[in-house]
């Protein structure tokens, strides 16, 4: 818990994870929902319907959840193809949101690869013998992802196959951290539950037993 500790958890609030969550199911429940009412499509093209609305909507909520608890939302446009790449900022952290067909490889865009860049300053450097080290880059700047994974065609189109956050290398083969929002949002109670101090043994007066007579009668009692 280490990473996030240190970089995840003072950038970002943890009601952030738990939107995103509820914003991500509820496209695309509403996308699936739209296009089986519809009837415009057959049985077999659903999980391909809406999918251009569903990637749109995902970005536009996301956003929403960003700036609602206090973000910032911006447009870049880097890379070859110029395309406009919508990101939010949440203390020192940009994030991008992704839409893939699986987790298992993520698409080493221009763009991604040079918002990963910055994220050298979590990686070993070698300082260079001819010219000045000016130290890491844009220090204040940590790019992170959402990646919501699209449902295999032959499972339940209602729901993303998952929703995922991670800190990437820079050279977006690995990550630096990387979970299930659901999972992450569960590490901010586990970490204010281990942070809590403890609390001082409370002593209690115990209280001395009646002091009786060999004889079995009071002591120090008048009759």
């Amino acid at each position: 818990m280490g990473f996030f500790s240190r970089v995840v958890r003072n950038e970002i609030p943890a009601p952030f994870f738990t939107a995103v969550a509820e914003t991500v199911d509820a496209v695309f429940v509403s996308a699936h929902r739209r296009a089986v009412a519809e009837g415009r499509v057959l049985p077999v093209q659903v999980p391909y319907a809406r999918g251009n609305d569903r990637h749109y909507a995902v970005q536009r909520g996301i956003v929403d959840v960003a700036v609602s608890l206090g973000g910032e939302d911006f447009t870049t446009r880097i890379g070859r193809s110029g395309y406009p790449m919508p990101l939010v900022r949440m203390g020192r952290t940009v994030i991008a949101t992704c839409i893939a067909d699986n987790l298992d490889h993520l698409r080493r865009s221009d763009a991604r690869l040079q918002l990963a860049s910055q994220n050298k300053i979590f990686e070993p450097r070698q300082p260079s013998f001819w010219d000045d080290d000016d130290g890491p880059p844009l220090e204040d700047f940590r790019f992170a992802m959402l990646l919501i994974a699209k449902p295999h065609k032959d499972a339940d189109q209602s729901l993303p196959a998952g929703v995922f956050f991670g800190m990437p290398t820079t050279t977006l083969r690995s990550w630096h951290f990387y979970n299930r929002v659901d999972e992450i949002r569960a590490m901010y109670d586990e970490a204010d539950w281990a942070e809590t101090p403890p609390m001082a043994e409370r002593r209690y007066p115990r209280l001395r037993g009646a002091s009786h007579s060999i004889n079995g009668d009071d002591t120090g009692t008048e009759g």
